[in-house]
Order: structure tokens, then sequence, then C-alpha cells
């Protein structure tokens, strides 16, 4: 990392200590922890909506960023606090962002967003440094794909080749088996369910369902098949832990629904989320106006993550729940709730304008470096050889990267440019200024 110039040596008051996590192909990844000491950045994680648009496409392209958190920069004011120690070497600190980081995440996707933003949705879905490039065609896909690599290269991104696929009719994605009739779990998670074993613990337990929770979405009527392990959940740590013939005959049954799961498919007219909680013994001797207040307070916990990127209409049955919320002085759950509720609007505004912040800060950075090129007309040019990185099969590594010379004819609006060969042969169509270089003759050319 110190010969890549991710790090430098350093001299401060106070340090980091490394954490090595091992990767899947047996290499190490470097991180440091900062969580307690850092703010969580509440930019929304589009984890749902990609589930949503990423199936339902008969060609993808699978890509994966290459280190991809160390491509984006620290702020010059922030790098001293990554300062970090390596026993019998020395201190070090970060240039580029880090892994371990709390907001690393949040920032990496905030900075993809804003890349790809024309093309989320429409041909690309995007999970923090995980691109899927999806196509209804062989033939568009060509042209999606071309259009994300381009954009890959405009901005200095990397990939990393191991983990690319193209032209694929399936894959995995974030832990799922992505294909065009739906979603699938992953053979992975299959596998793993097939050789659980029944806990023997508490905390076991509670570690099961956490597993079982990441597949919730296969699995109908979930709360009443795990219910008889709520009981075993709400023990107290001093009491005896038994697993009884009930709760191994919801265990098989568990096991033996997820060995052959649903396939997800998306919804063909407009998108609905149905979220179904069981009510607990207390709760079901609400009024029924504290019910409704109930429903809005587990929408804003359970379902945050869609809060936090669009405005919501609430349709309710009763103006009560409204003046509830609204009253100056409120006691009890309900004050819970409408605090809860309060909170969830102003994260959303909160996050909104951290959003253009972020935008801002980006394009700064950006047009720092940008250099626009001007051309008059009569100008002896270069032609950059497009797409970037094409080589001529006769030359190898030895092909040009320029071609021409052309002459500048004619000056457009957006930096374009019209060219025509020195035969006098024009160009069709106009090429974008950033394309292009001057020529400057040397002492070896003879004028012509």
């Amino acid at each position: 990392m110190l010969a890549a110039g991710f790090i430098r040596p350093c001299r401060y008051e106070w340090i980091s200590v490394i954490v090595p996590v091992e990767k899947k192909d047996g290499r190490w990844r470097v991180a440091i922890s900062e969580i307690r000491a850092t703010p969580k950045d509440e930019y929304p994680m589009p984890v749902a909506d990609v589930d949503k648009r990423r199936c339902g496409h008969k060609v993808l392209s699978f890509m994966d960023g290459n280190a991809g958190y160390n491509q984006i920069f620290m702020a010059p004011e922030d790098i001293h606090k990554t300062a970090f120690r390596v026993p019998a070497v020395g201190l070090f600190e970060y240039v580029v962002m880090t892994f371990g980081l709390k907001n690393a995440g949040a920032t990496y996707q905030r900075a993809m967003n804003y890349i790809f933003h024309d093309l989320i949705g429409k041909s690309v879905e995007i999970y923090i440094d995980d691109v899927v490039v999806k196509s209804v065609s062989m033939e568009g896909h060509l042209d999606d794909l071309r259009r994300v690599l381009d954009r890959t290269r405009k901005f200095g991104l990397r990939m990393n080749p191991k983990k690319c696929a193209f032209g694929m009719t399936a894959g995995q994605f974030l832990g799922f088996l992505v294909h065009e009739r739906g979603i699938e779990i992953g053979l992975k998670s299959q596998e793993a369910v097939r050789t659980m074993q029944p806990p023997t613990t508490k905390k076991e337990l509670q570690r099961l369902i956490g597993k079982i929770n990441f597949v919730r979405r296969f699995i109908s009527n979930l709360s009443g098949r795990i219910e008889p392990f709520m009981a075993l959940v709400k023990t107290k740590s001093d009491d005896e832990f038994h697993w009884g013939a009930e709760q191994q005959q919801a265990f098989d049954e568990i096991k033996r629904y997820l060995t052959t799961p649903p396939v997800l498919v998306p919804p063909q007219d407009k998108p609905f989320y149905i979220y179904l909680s069981r009510m607990l013994d207390a709760e079901t001797r609400y009024p029924e106006v504290e019910k409704l207040c109930l429903c809005l307070f587990f929408t804003c916990t359970k379902l945050h993550h869609i809060l936090l990127t669009a405005e919501i209409i609430v349709i309710c049955k009763s103006d009560v729940v409204k003046h509830m919320l609204s009253a100056p002085v409120l006691k009890g759950r309900l004050a819970l709730m409408s605090d809860t509720i309060e909170d969830a609007t102003e994260l959303r505004l909160w996050s909104l304008e951290k959003i253009k912040e972020n935008k801002a800060r980006v394009a700064r950075a950006y047009n720092k470096k940008v250099r626009p090129k001007e051309f008059q007309v009569g100008d002896l040019v270069w032609e950059a050889v497009l797409p970037l990185g094409t080589r001529d099969k006769a030359y190898g590594k030895w092909s040009p990267n320029w071609h021409g010379l052309y002459k500048v004819v004619q000056a457009l609006k957006g930096n374009a440019y019209m060219l025509e060969e020195l035969s006098g042969e024009k160009f069709p169509v106009a090429v974008n200024g950033q394309h292009l270089k001057k020529y400057f003759p040397s002492m070896w050319d003879d004028g012509q």
C-alpha cells in the first residue's frame, strides 16, 4: 500500500490498530476501526430497490470494483484521523479512503450514484462496488455495456477482472441468484441451511433467527413458523435452555422449506410492499386508534430505507391518528410513536440536504482536475483512439493511442468541433474536445 501511494508515514498523538480480514481468494484486506468516533452518515442504501429491479432481464454482466474504497481520496483535513500503527514498522496514515471506516460504504455509494445517475434503474444496478449491467437482448446489452465502461473510464474507476462476468443469463449478486425469471436463494446459502445444527444455547438460537431473517422474503408465514423459538428467546440468561420436540419440528420444517425455496418474481403492475408483524399479547388490547399509530411506528422503524428516498403519503381510515400525533402534549407509548415518526421525517430531509452537499463537493473536486481544451478554426489536432485501450493486433502494446492529423473547420457549442482530413474530406459528425489534443510541429516536420 505504501508503494501504491495509498498510505504514507506520519507522526500523530493518537492512532488506531489494524484489523486484517481474510478475503475469499485467500488474500488479506487491511482495515482500521474508528466506528465509535465517527457520526453515522444516513445515506440510504439501495438494497430493496436493487432487489426489485435487477431480475427479469435476459442478459446480465457482473462487475466488482478493484479495491473500490481505495479509489476515493481522503479529504486533506481528515487524513490525520486515519493514523494507524504497524508493529515493528511505524506509524502511517491513509491518503485514500480505507476499509473499516464507518461511512465508507455510504460515501462510495454516493459517488457511484453520482457517476451513473442517469443509468441506474434503466440499464445498471449498483450496490456499493457491485455493478450489474442488465438488458433485454444481446444487441442492446453491448450498447449498455459500452456506456457503462465509457463512464468508468471517464471517472477513472477500476474493476477487478477476476470478479467480472459478461453476457450471462444468471449470476450471483448480493448473495442471491439473479436470472430472467426472478431471484432465488444462492447455492451457498442453501448449503448453509442444509448443514445447520439445532442450537444448544440462547445465543446460538439468536444467531439462527438472524440467519433465517436474511432470507425472510422467501419464507411465507415466517412469524408463525418460528413462533416455537420465541418462548426460548424470552427466557432469562440463568434459565435452563431446553430444546424440545416442538422447536425441533419447526426447525426441520424451515430447513425442508428452504431446500426448495420459491422464486421471487417482480410485480407486473405497480410495485407494492406488504409488511406483516405479529402483535404482542399486550398490543392486541390497544385501542383501535393506537393500533393505527403502531402501524405507522412499525413503518418508520422497519421500512426506513424506503422512507428516506421519497416523500410518503399516508392513507388512513381515521383522521384521529393525525390529530393525536399532532397534539401538543403526549405521554407514554403515543409520545414514543410520535417522536419516532417525526424523527423519520427530519432524517429524510437531512439526507436530502446531505446528498446535495456531497454532490456539490464531488463536482468541485472533479472540476478542479478538468482542464478545458479550446481549439481554433484551422488548428491541427489528433483524435483519441476510442474506445480507450483499443489495440491494433499487428502492433500490440505499441499501437498508437491517437490518430490523425485533422483540421478544425468549425467550433460548435458544448465543446464540440467539426473536423476534416488534410485531404479535404470532412467528418460526418462532431467530435468532443475531450477526445482531441493539439498538434505541435517539430523540427523534423517538413511543413506539409
